[in-house]
C-alpha cells in the first residue's frame, strides 16, 4: 500500500479547519467527496487516523487520514486502501489542496 504525506502551507487560515468540515450528522467532510465512516471531529485527525470514503472518478473509495500540526503548516498523511480506485485519490487531494490557495510538498512511500 501507499502512503502519501503532504507538508501543506496557507497562507490564510489554518489548513486543517479549511481542509475538514463537520457535516449534519457529525461526520467529517473532506472537500467534496469525502466523508468519515464514523462520526469524528477534526482534532481526531491530530491523535488517530480516521477512515474515509468517497466517490471520486465514477467509483467509490477507501482511504485513512491524520494529520499532524507543524511550525510551517500542516502535515497531512493519506493512506491509501490498495484498491484500482487508488490512482485517482492523489488528484482528489491536490485538487482540493488548490481550491484552499495553499501550496504543498508530496512524498510518497510504499509499503508492501
Amino acid at each position: 500500500m501507499e502512503t502519501i504525506t503532504y507538508a501543506i502551507r496557507c497562507d490564510e487560515g489554518q489548513p486543517l479547519s479549511s481542509l475538514f468540515s463537520t457535516d449534519e450528522k457529525g461526520h467529517l467532510a473532506f472537500g467534496i467527496a469525502g466523508w468519515s465512516k464514523e462520526p469524528a471531529a477534526g482534532h481526531q485527525l491530530l491523535i488517530e487516523e480516521v477512515e474515509f470514503r468517497g466517490y471520486i472518478m465514477e467509483g467509490f473509495i477507501r482511504f485513512f487520514v491524520s494529520a499532524e500540526e507543524t511550525p510551517g503548516g500542516l502535515r497531512l498523511v493519506i493512506r491509501k486502501n490498495g484498491s484500482n480506485r487508488d490512482a485517482h485519490l492523489d488528484w482528489f487531494v491536490e485538487r482540493s489542496l488548490d481550491a484552499l490557495g495553499c501550496t504543498y510538498e508530496k512524498k510518497c512511500l510504499t509499503t508492501p
